[in-house]
């Protein structure tokens, strides 16, 4: 099988695909038999049809199966054969075949864009840095506080900074009439944390259990949703339950309540900010990752196939539906995701044509090893937690994870990091 690609634009090129007249004749000859096989003429037995009668009665049926079935046997090859990503199904535009010779055919196809990473190497970013601080070891001991408190039905008085709440939220328009599938049931909101908006929990401080509340939300001028920005939405809330954190004091008591236990709230702190360390320190270095990505990026930017981009935020509605009953709004989904899975399908052809052209793929070795350390580290046999990885659709996660690093690795090792003071 020979191919030849010519590129049309940047995501549709031209596919043309010979076969050798021995294969074509192979195959139709094969049709021919199983034809015959099947084939029932008066005065012959199955089987046992002469062949020139066969040829004569069938070839033109057999000589189209044969066509047909070599075409859907070697497209995916040629598709493999030249790197070529397919969007969706092609088009064959022509096929030509003359009898004893070879079959040609011609096949339009969309790809994603063939990209060939430039200039990744020696990119200059800046390292943030910046030390632990008390206040940051106090926070982590408040949250420490809330991540064990006591979550208590609050019996009288009215909603609070902090407590949660159990509602179903109505989205209505400004006379209060019921927007279609926009009502939210059992949603959980903790008030002070902003998960609606910031002006969504001031509207509901001193709720109390049973009551429904009607009001208006003025969205921020720079909301990173365009179609809402600046824009007044209308809710309808009714409050089913209300609760309040009971938290512990701060002292050696609580320390001990703490897995895996200390002695004392000395202990706990020393813990805490050795933790703090650690998080820091991967935190500062994804910072380092980021910025080398962003900056590979911006040496090869990529114009990302609006039709991959959609297929992807297909695939995040259909997941998002799967975890929940309340209604899921496809537009907001798409607004909301789309720059991002832009970016993230970017990345991925551009980091797909670093690896390979720098021998950078992972091995299996390499995944053994971070199989075999996982399982240590829950006490279970290597091959167990691998097949529990694979069952649970967590392997490929891992591999990708781990080729991830591999890649930023390599280029972080290539690249000009410079430390920066930084405040936060």
């Amino acid at each position: 099988m020979q191919t030849t690609i010519k590129e049309l634009d940047a995501t549709k090129v031209e596919m043309t695909v010979t076969l050798p007249a021995a294969r074509v004749d192979e195959q139709v000859a094969r049709k021919l038999r199983e034809l015959g096989s099947k084939a029932q003429f008066k005065g012959f037995r199955p089987g046992k049809v002469p062949p020139t009668l066969l040829k004569s009665m069938l070839g033109d049926r057999a000589l189209g199966e044969a066509l047909n079935d070599l075409l859907n046997v070697t497209y995916p090859q040629a598709l493999e054969q030249n790197d070529l990503r397919p969007l969706e199904q092609g088009s064959i535009e022509k096929m030509d075949h003359e009898p004893g010779g070879e079959f040609i055919y011609v096949a339009v196809v969309e790809v994603a864009p063939r990209v060939q990473a430039v200039d990744y190497k020696g990119v200059e970013v800046k390292r943030p840095v910046r030390a632990l601080t008390t206040e940051d070891t106090d926070k982590a001991l408040e949250q420490l506080r809330h991540d064990y408190a006591t979550w208590v039905p609050l019996e009288e008085g009215g909603a609070a900074d902090g407590d949660q709440l159990l509602c179903d939220i109505q989205e209505t328009d400004e006379g209060g009439v019921d927007l279609p599938n926009r009502l939210y049931k059992a949603i959980r909101v903790e008030l002070g944390k902003g998960q609606y908006g910031p002006h969504f929990d001031g509207k509901m401080l001193g709720a109390t259990m049973g009551e429904s509340r009607f009001f208006d939300v003025v969205n921020a001028d720079d909301d990173p949703d365009p179609s809402v920005a600046g824009k007044t939405e209308w809710y309808r809330v009714l409050v089913h339950e209300i609760k309040r954190p009971q938290m512990q004091e701060l002292n050696d008591d609580f320390a001990k309540d703490i897995p895996p236990g200390f002695e004392t709230l000395d202990e706990l702190k020393v813990q805490v900010e050795k933790d703090l360390q650690a998080q820091l320190d991967r935190s500062l270095e994804q910072a380092v990752g980021q910025r080398i990505i962003a900056a590979v990026m911006e040496r090869n930017p990529v114009e990302v196939p609006e039709k991959m981009i959609a297929q992807q935020l297909d695939g995040i509605i259909d997941q998002a539906r799967r975890g929940t009953e309340n209604p899921i709004d496809d537009e907001i989904v798409r607004r909301s995701y789309h720059d991002e899975v832009s970016r993230n399908l970017a990345w991925s052809m551009v980091s797909q044509s670093i690896i390979k052209a720098e021998g950078l793929a992972l091995t299996e070795e390499e995944l053994d090893t971070e199989v075999a350390r996982f399982a240590a580290s829950i006490g279970q046999d290597v091959k167990k937690a691998r097949l529990n990885l694979r069952r649970a659709g967590q392997l490929d996660r891992l591999y990708g994870e781990l080729q991830e690093r591999k890649l930023i690795a390599f280029l972080r090792g290539h690249a000009a990091v410079v430390d920066e003071e930084s405040a936060a």
